[in-house]
């Protein structure tokens, strides 16, 4: 079993347009959500060489959650912490308005 690590997951936003008129509004005709990040590539890649591996890092939020849902999607194991912001919460804990959620 390998893991991998993804300190920041990233969450691209890919549009696709037929051409790029400068000046002018362009309207894209398709886009989509991929999810990345180093640990979150090579887990991919590794899961292609059918070679065990689960992902793992921080996320929290809508990003975090469709990272976790695309992997799922992909048939990736991971094994995120998720992050909770306690001032959204209503909560004032400390200084640090970010703490792992319990799991």
């Amino acid at each position: 079993m390998i893991y991998t690590v993804t300190v920041n997951p990233a969450l691209d936003y890919v549009m696709q347009l037929e051409k790029v008129d400068a000046g002018s509004v362009n309207r894209s005709n398709d886009c989509q959500f991929l999810a990345g990040g180093k640990g979150i590539n090579v887990s991919q890649i590794l899961n292609q060489l059918d070679v065990d591996n689960t992902a793992w890092g921080f996320v929290g939020g809508f990003t975090g959650k469709e990272l976790v849902r695309q992997l799922n999607v992909k048939k990736i194991e991971s094994d995120f912490e998720q992050l909770v912001n306690q001032a959204e919460e209503g909560e004032d804990e400390g200084p640090l308005p970010l703490r792992l959620a319990h799991k």
